[in-house]
């Protein structure tokens, strides 16, 4: 039995660190959080993500068969999606000025708080876990009880977790050799990936 719970952790930490991988809003809020603001702000900046991760997780393993079933909701889910990246899309857009490092207020709090409103707002997120359910289903794996559900939800966190600590230590490696990151660059930058989110919601909706 055990043994179920560590394959369960380690399953769910894998998909979750290599779901992680790609440069979202996350990773190069963090990359740049560390840069600007030092180790501490950073790590409670993904320590914010990885609870929204956990919390998604567990949505998606304890209501996967009505979620999936129910195609009213995930029209709900996606056309949430496209209305809150086009609107923190444009909102980062319009933010032109850029500021300096030592005009920023910018605490602990706000870096948890900031990240796990970013991940909350993410649709996506509660898609990439009941696609990962679905798989971990289809291989044999059970989550019919709560232990062996709460060693996935705690395997996407932690994977998510290490992904994102890794990205603050190269962060901070190459600070001294880009120096502190333009936000008004930042801003863009994710706001072209809000953009995209919402197309691919929209293809979504569509199809």
């Amino acid at each position: 039995m055990s043994t179920n719970y560590v394959i369960l952790f380690t399953w769910a930490a894998v998909v979750s660190f290599v779901g992680s991988l790609q440069p979202g809003i996350i990773n190069i809020n963090t990359f740049r959080i560390a840069c600007q603001f030092g180790r501490g702000k950073a790590i409670l900046f993904c320590l914010g993500a990885t609870l929204a991760e956990i919390l998604y997780a567990f949505v998606a393993v304890s209501f996967f068969k009505f979620i999936v079933v129910s195609s009213q909701l995930n029209m709900i889910i996606n056309v949430l999606a496209i209305a809150v990246f086009l609107v923190l899309g444009f909102n980062l857009i319009l933010k032109n000025k850029p500021l300096e490092p030592s005009t920023v207020v910018f605490n602990g709090k706000m870096a948890f708080l900031q990240s796990l409103s970013l991940s909350l707002l993410n649709p996506g997120l509660i898609c990439f876990w009941l696609a990962a359910t679905g798989i971990a289903k289809g291989l044999g794996y059970q989550l019919d009880n709560i232990f062996n559900i709460l060693s996935f939800v705690l395997g996407a966190g932690i994977g998510a977790l290490l992904l994102l600590l890794m990205v603050v230590a190269v962060s901070l490696r190459l600070k001294h050799r880009i120096g502190v990151l333009n936000l008004a660059v930042v801003n863009k930058i994710t706001a072209c990936i809000f953009f995209g989110l919402a197309t691919i919601a929209l293809i979504k909706l569509i199809i």
